[in-house]
């Protein structure tokens, strides 16, 4: 496949992801009262280091869309549990502090991850490798937490 080819896939699949991803939020709320916060985290962790794992190893095309559902699922949990976590967590009128200070650990793997690939000159392929092992790594940590948080979302 040619490099056009190759950017609008990849174009979608960042599309289908996200498409994926918020859907699936608007359920995560139910699942987080079912199973707890911490193996709804670990969980959506572990797919998304599965599909940094496919989109790092694979030389197929074939596997694009399944590599990116995976992160679609892994982007539903992280949208909204470390959130709610980070602000039941606060204490009272701290809330926007918390807010503002979890920022940084959305930004800060980001940058990482932009060092890493001028690390690396660019190798896509190890820079998702080490994604996917961080990923898994975090899955592994959050689905070690059984305790319930008061978190609640109301319903639609």
């Amino acid at each position: 496949a040619d490099y056009q080819h190759l950017l609008i896939l990849v174009s979608a699949g960042f599309a289908f992801y996200s498409v994926l991803g918020t859907s699936l939020s608007l359920v995560v709320p139910r699942l987080v009262d079912r199973l707890g916060n911490g193996v709804v985290l670990g969980l959506g962790l572990l797919f998304g280091g599965g599909g940094f794992a496919l989109l790092g190893m694979t030389t197929r095309v074939g596997w694009v869309g399944p590599a990116f559902a995976a992160i679609g699922i892994a982007w539903a949990a992280l949208s909204s549990i470390p959130y709610a976590l980070a602000s039941a967590a606060a204490p009272q009128g701290r809330g926007a502090l918390f807010m503002r200070l979890f920022g940084f650990s959305t930004v800060i793997p980001q940058v990482v991850t932009t060092l890493g690939l001028a690390w690396f000159g660019a190798d896509i392929g190890r820079v998702m490798l080490i994604a996917a092992g961080s990923m898994a790594i975090a899955g592994l940590i959050a689905l070690m937490f059984r305790e319930r948080f008061a978190v609640t979302a109301e319903p639609w």
